[in-house]
């Protein structure tokens, strides 16, 4: 065997080798030509992790964060930056609840059953409630069936009741919806519900939350208390 190819065949090994190790990853892939970013996580069986950053335009420079991790029970603890240093996995993602955005699991051979069958509605997606501000108290908490179909029918009242403000869009099922869900100190289940066009530009409106400016009765928001049937804090953007 030459030099070249026994050159050939070591980096060959070793790309064998460094990709079977890979006991987590996952990803989001924000398409925006200007905007968006490919953010990539990988975990080995060594313990040690990468968190990369790649934009898809030529100014911003690629970000690379780089640790040792732990898992205790569905939980994944980072040694790294501060602002990437917990996440959970949860209906096929790892979220990082603290700043409300996720990474689609494309591999994972841990112990832990991602279960995803909240996520099986194609134009909602949930996020986990951290005590911010968007509700001042509550504990997180999960919706089911029922619950989604409720959510439906009062975001189509509410499109109706306000049809004066909703010119371009008639229909919920126009909309993507990110939720928030929470139990109040009441036990009663309340939502937030973050409603974008599905003629916005937005490909990763699944993984973060997504605040937009001015767009119209593209984008808006309402509180939904799902055991009164209440509806409040409608928010719908303006004109530019």
């Amino acid at each position: 065997m030459n030099r070249v190819t026994l050159s050939f065949f070591l980096f060959f090994l070793s790309s064998c080798t460094n990709s079977s190790d890979k006991v987590i990853i996952a990803e989001n892939i924000g398409r925006d030509p200007i905007l968006g970013y490919v953010t990539r996580f990988e975990a080995d069986d060594n313990k040690k992790y990468i968190l990369s950053f790649t934009p898809n335009n030529n100014i911003n420079k690629k970000e690379i964060y780089t640790g040792k991790y732990s898992i205790v029970q569905d939980t994944l603890y980072l040694d790294g930056d501060k602002r990437f240093n917990k996440a959970i996995f949860k209906h096929g993602y790892i979220e990082f609840f603290d700043l409300h955005w996720k990474l689609k699991l494309v591999k994972n051979l841990t112990s832990i059953d991602s279960d995803i069958s909240l996520q099986h509605q194609s134009d909602f997606t949930f996020f986990t409630y951290n005590g911010d501000l968007i509700f001042k108290e509550g504990k997180s908490v999960d919706l089911n069936d029922q619950d989604i179909k409720q959510v439906k029918s009062l975001i189509q009242k509410t499109i109706r009741a306000e049809s004066k403000r909703f010119r371009n869009h008639s229909n919920e099922n126009e909309y993507f919806k990110q939720g928030l869900s929470i139990l109040n100190k009441r036990n009663e289940k309340e939502v937030w519900i973050n409603c974008i066009s599905k003629l916005n530009r937005y490909t990763d409106w699944q993984m973060r939350i997504i605040k937009a400016y001015d767009g119209g009765d593209a984008y808006f928001n309402l509180k939904i208390n799902l055991t009164t049937g209440k509806v409040y804090d409608i928010s719908i953007n303006g004109e530019a």
